[in-house]
């Protein structure tokens, strides 16, 4: 069922990519430094240093890339949700109609989680499944829902 040729939309908050692109240089920055250090002084701290760092860089990649990997692929007969853990596979000819939604009113006593952009659809066997895409931007939500209504 899975096809090399799909349109992709990346569901990534900019707090999010804020924080990753910071978490990285944090790695960069502490990897050049444990290696410069160990080059002065090879002795147990050094090497142990060395290690860490080298695990925190192996998490940092991984961090990366399913931080930028989660979003929408648009295939041509079904839509995959990447964000979802299980029953993010939904065909096209299942999906009635959609719903998005996304809260944009000023409060202080809101959360994050109150702000997430939501994808509401309604199956052809009446059931009704509510996607969180997390915080995207109104820009993303609207590519997301252009092309869920294209396709329908």
């Amino acid at each position: 069922m899975k096809s090399k040729n799909y349109k992709f939309v990346r569901c990534v908050s900019v707090f999010a990519l804020v924080v990753t692109i910071i978490l990285d240089a944090a790695c960069i920055v502490f990897s050049v430094y444990a290696i410069s250090a160990l080059r002065e002084k090879a002795d147990f701290w050094g090497i142990a240093f060395v290690v860490i760092m080298l695990f925190s860089d192996v998490l940092g990649v991984l961090f990366t890339k399913e931080t930028l990997s989660n979003g929408v692929k648009f295939f041509d007969d079904y839509v995959e949700f990447t964000g979802i853990d299980e029953n993010n596979v939904y065909k096209y000819s299942d999906i009635e109609r959609i719903e998005t939604s996304r809260d944009t009113k000023a409060s202080f006593r809101k959360n994050f989680v109150d702000r997430y952009s939501n994808v509401t659809l309604y199956l052809k066997d009446e059931s009704v499944v509510c996607i969180q895409l997390g915080l995207t931007s109104g820009k993303t939500l609207k590519k997301i829902t252009d092309e869920l209504t294209s396709r329908l």
